[in-house]
């Protein structure tokens, strides 16, 4: 029997440690990346969202946070954007509301809070809008954190959506190679990427049936994309095929869904959303600074779904890689006129001393 038990304990043991517990805590580095997410894009979200003066704020639940990390960074972003927090957990009905509730509820409609579930938490006294989310990407390289929030907030008097995005940021660690940004590139190579990626796209576009059913598609901004380049690479791809890109100043695809539902007849058929994974070049100087060689690198995904089942009808990773060799002509022609005069100097050198006397 005492055999038993510490075979039991053992076997035990091993288990545990043969599979980590799913609420173990964010790495230092997923905590930066999270925290520079919360205090970047959505602290300036959150100030442009008009509300009156004394609106209260509660986070209500994030989904896949560990430790309630990404809770405490949003707390700080809304106290930051000049609004008001209270802490909804001191209501005696908060956490027999979370309960009942479950993240099923939480994110029915396609994450949005229906009304019916937003009845629910018509008790709860303390709050006036509720924060909720997910963490849709937490992914880590050797050098590079890429993590992505989708938030929503729900006012729990109107039941209505007022504030959503998707918020994407990519950290790199302590020392790592950090690659400049899309607007930093040359000119030309700008083009030529844009160019290259649209094609792509476009081709995977045309060869999906599904989309033959499809009229008009609705633009979001994608999420981590710098100056739209992605976003518009996008619509230049849509535009190519039989589709018509419809821009309706949309600010994410939670607010294009918020828009879809409570006023259908602004919608088109379907809407595109994406997130950018990395849009950066590296330089690197050649010989004597005569030219420089710079690698492009592309890669972001998108997809489209339907605005009333939210069925995904295309999908699809685009990725490119482009390489460019920049010359300096002015360093060469002065380095080529030198060089002509240093052979002329030697010319006339050695012309002079092997002259017959």
């Amino acid at each position: 029997m005492k055999a038993q038990v510490i075979f039991a304990a053992i076997a035990a043991a091993m288990l545990a440690i043969q599979a980590p517990a799913a609420d173990a805590s964010f790495g230092e580095g997923e905590r930066q990346a999270f925290a520079a997410a919360a205090q970047g894009d959505v602290l300036a979200s959150l100030k442009a969202l008009p509300v009156p003066a004394g609106t209260r704020f509660s986070v209500l639940a994030v989904n896949g946070d560990r430790d309630d990390a990404i809770a405490g960074y949003l707390k700080i972003a809304v106290t930051d954007a000049g609004k008001t927090y209270v802490e909804g957990r001191e209501d005696p009905m908060w956490d027999a509301v979370v309960k009942e509730l479950g993240w099923n509820e939480l994110k029915s409609e396609a994450g949005l809070l229906d009304a019916r579930t937003v009845d629910k938490i018509g008790s709860l006294q303390a709050t006036d809008v509720l924060i909720y989310g997910s963490v849709r990407a937490c992914e880590k390289t050797e050098n590079r954190i890429f993590v992505e929030l989708e938030l929503h907030a729900t006012e729990v008097k109107t039941k209505k959506h007022v504030w959503g995005g998707l918020f994407a940021k990519r950290w790199y660690v302590p020392g790592a190679d950090v690659p400049k940004g899309i607007s930093e590139l040359p000119l030309a190579i700008r083009a030529k990427l844009k160019d290259s990626a649209t094609a792509k796209m476009s081709e995977s576009l045309k060869a999906q049936s599904k989309l033959a059913a499809v009229k008009s598609v609705v633009l979001t901004p994608f999420a981590g994309d710098e100056d739209r380049y992605c976003t518009y690479i996008a619509r230049d791809a849509i535009v190519t095929t039989d589709l018509v890109a419809k821009e309706l100043d949309l600010a994410s695809l939670q607010g294009a869904r918020a828009v879809f539902r409570d006023i259908p007849v602004a919608a088109g058929d379907a809407v595109i959303y994406g997130a950018v994974r990395q849009l950066a070049f590296y330089e690197e100087p050649g010989f004597m600074n005569l030219y420089t060689t710079y690698m492009a690198d592309l890669d972001f995904q998108a997809a489209i779904e339907r605005n009333d089942t939210h069925d995904v009808l295309w999908s699809d990773t685009i990725q490119d890689h482009i390489p460019w060799v920049e010359y300096n002509w002015p360093k060469i022609i002065v380095l080529a006129g030198a060089a002509l005069v240093a052979l002329f100097v030697i010319g006339s050198f050695f012309k002079a001393v092997t002259r017959v006397r």
